[in-house]
């Protein structure tokens, strides 16, 4: 399992689009610095959410009550890990979307996690990829 860091927002680099071109199943996603922009519910991020490759599942780890697959727009989530699909779970860091007044507008397949849910994505995870 890869836990991809993206701290660049998507409005200034490819990073987020080039993380998500390489994710792999069971891989996670955590947006911190200005990586947070890319977890805001707005057309321009949305966008690059509703392109990512069609055999990509983002999970949503805070809701295991929801369906097991669920499609909001082209956008796919699930919560089931014996899914076919590629299927990542993306985070993003709560103290950079309080710094930056966003905490009330993340995309609701995100899960929001504090400097000790990072570490703790850190410790679970084999390998760390930084995307800059």
């Amino acid at each position: 399992m890869i836990l991809h860091t993206v701290n660049t927002s998507p409005t200034q680099s490819n990073s987020l689009i080039s993380c998500l071109r390489v994710a792999a199943t069971n891989s996670s996603i955590l947006l911190f610095e200005d990586g947070v922009y890319g977890a805001i519910d707005n057309i321009q991020t949305m966008n690059i959410w509703k392109n990512i490759p069609t055999n990509t599942v983002i999970n949503n780890a805070t809701n295991n009550d929801k369906e097991s697959q669920v499609e909001a727009s082209s956008i796919q989530y699930t919560t089931d890990k014996n899914s076919p699909l590629i299927s990542v779970n993306c985070f993003v860091l709560k103290e950079d979307l309080k710094a930056r007044g966003l905490t009330q507008k993340v995309i609701e397949f995100f899960t929001v996690v504090d400097y000790d849910g990072f570490v703790d994505l850190s410790l679970e995870h084999h390998t760390v990829q930084s995307w800059f």
